[in-house]
């Protein structure tokens, strides 16, 4: 009984005093610390098990983890901007006795929103007064379902394999109705002087989901050497959709009454497909005086197919016998493929047992081919007793066809210092060379950045680790992980 209350109040206090933690869907606190450019060299077995599923098979015992999310961290490449801050996250790890590991990991934001409101205000002038009143009813929907799955399986002493899933949904909806009601009269009379009426509604969707698959194969053929593959496939679909309309209408009162309506409209369809298949190759070497030597090599292929139509149309109509027409239209069509090669050679020193340091050149190179057409084309119409005063008409089309090349490379250093037994300070830098291609010609910069952060343990079964983002003595800059194994 005492092993389960236990159990309990360790699972509680990692939900509710993690701050962040990727459980296998990002690289760990520890490497972010060191530097996250030496991803492949440093061993570092959460990022290793991101990175390729079949290091779960290394695990041994049950593991349970909570967190709460406060910062972003990107799963899948060509879904680099889903928003997935402040999410919580829970996730377990399950041995299975000779059939190899289970990892379920779930992320999860629930946001919903609504908001019904109404105001009136009176505004004076000299001789007539104003009354506006108006009502409001919003609706929003920003919920965020991440799910992942992970086997991985030890076929023989030199041979393990793995498989891994994951599914981000990000929904964001936006749906709300406005009506506002303008009335205005004079002191004097309290005769109308104008009355108006505007109604609007508008219906927003942009909810993309993505999906992304590997499997990675580790094979040790001596106790020196080791190689370890990744093939993956990402894909991203959904269609963004807008639909947005406004109706109003104005009378004005005097010796002769006056009408003016106007009507417009404003739709969006704009269905997005993006894929992505890759392979990535890590080799490590175990050198003299516990130096490993490690190559790391990829190759991606990423084709973008992007493509939009927006339409914009409005009409009015006033006495006496007045109409003005508008229609817009605007198109996109983005072909892209894109070609991405990483390079990169570094070394792991392990002077135990008190530091570890690693330095690795990684080199980039993406070759993007553009292939974008868009055109906008309007029209505008006046007319006066059914007959045109004036009327005008544009029209511009702009195509790329393009082959572009971007450049990088990177000198990251990190160390991991054991300042005692239970205390570890990181330390890392990086400085950064890029050349990027665009549409209109190249830019050059070059960059340095650096990293910090620290890792405590206890009996080896309680581990915290945190990452500090610039001022260390500010509480909002710091991210950490808390951990319990049985």
């Amino acid at each position: 009984m005492k092993k389960v209350l236990f159990s309990i109040t360790v699972i509680y206090f990692l939900f509710v005093s993690t701050q962040l933690s990727f459980g296998y869907l990002g690289k760990s606190i520890r490497l972010m610390g060191v530097g996250e450019e030496l991803t492949g060299v440093i061993k570092d077995e959460y990022t290793d098990i991101y990175r390729n599923p079949a290091y779960l098979s290394f695990i041994e015992k049950i593991r349970i983890f909570g967190q709460y999310n406060l910062y972003q961290h990107p799963e899948v490449k060509i879904a680099g901007y889903f928003p997935n801050k402040e999410t919580g996250l829970a996730g377990v790890v399950l041995p299975i006795a000779g059939y190899g590991n289970l990892a379920l990991i779930g992320e999860l934001k629930p946001s919903t929103s609504e908001d019904n409101s109404a105001r009136a205000s009176r505004t004076e002038y000299l001789d007539y007064y104003t009354l506006d009143s108006s009502s409001v009813e919003k609706f929003s929907k920003k919920t965020i379902q991440n799910f992942k799955a992970i086997y991985g399986l030890k076929l023989s002493a030199s041979l393990r394999l793995g498989i891994d899933f994951v599914y981000l949904k990000n929904y964001n909806q936006n749906d709300s109705e406005t009506k506002r009601i303008t009335t205005q009269r004079y002191f004097d009379s309290e005769n109308l002087k104008s009355y108006g009426i505007d109604d609007r509604v508008s219906n927003n969707d942009n909810s993309p989901d993505a999906q992304r698959g590997s499997i990675g194969m580790v094979l040790t053929a001596s106790q020196k050497t080791s190689l370890d593959l990744t093939l993956y496939y990402e894909n991203l679909s959904y269609t963004s959709k807008g639909l947005s309309t406004s109706e109003s209408q104005t009378k004005w009162f005097g010796a002769d009454t006056t009408l003016r309506e106007g009507l417009s409209s404003y739709t969006l369809m704009a269905p997005t497909k993006e894929q992505a298949v890759g392979l990535d190759a890590n080799y490590k070497y175990l050198l003299p005086q516990n130096t490993t030597l490690a190559i790391l090599l990829g190759g991606r292929y990423q084709k973008n197919e992007i493509s939009s139509l927006s339409q914009n149309r409005d009409s009015s109509y006033s006495t006496p016998n007045f109409v003005s027409l508008g229609n817009s239209k605007n198109s996109l069509q983005y072909n892209n493929k894109v070609y991405s090669f990483v390079m990169g050679i570094g070394l792991e020193k392990d002077f135990s047992p008190s530091i570890k340091v690693g330095v690795v050149i990684k080199g980039y190179w993406d070759r993007e081919k553009l292939d974008r057409e868009e055109w906008k084309e309007s029209s505008y119409i006046y007319m006066v007793d059914d007959s045109v005063t004036s009327s005008s008409s544009y029209f511009e089309e702009k195509i790329v066809r393009k082959t572009i090349n971007s450049y990088k490379l990177n000198f990251p250093i990190g160390s991991e210092l054991v300042l005692h037994k239970m205390i570890k300070a990181r330390l890392g830098g990086m400085f950064s060379i890029e050349r990027k291609g665009t549409e209109t010609g190249y830019s050059t910069a070059s960059k340095s950045y650096y990293s910090q952060g620290f890792g405590l343990s206890y009996d080896e079964r309680i581990l915290l680790d945190a990452y500090i983002q610039n001022d260390f003595t500010l509480v909002k800059n710091w991210m950490v992980k808390v951990e319990y194994r049985f």
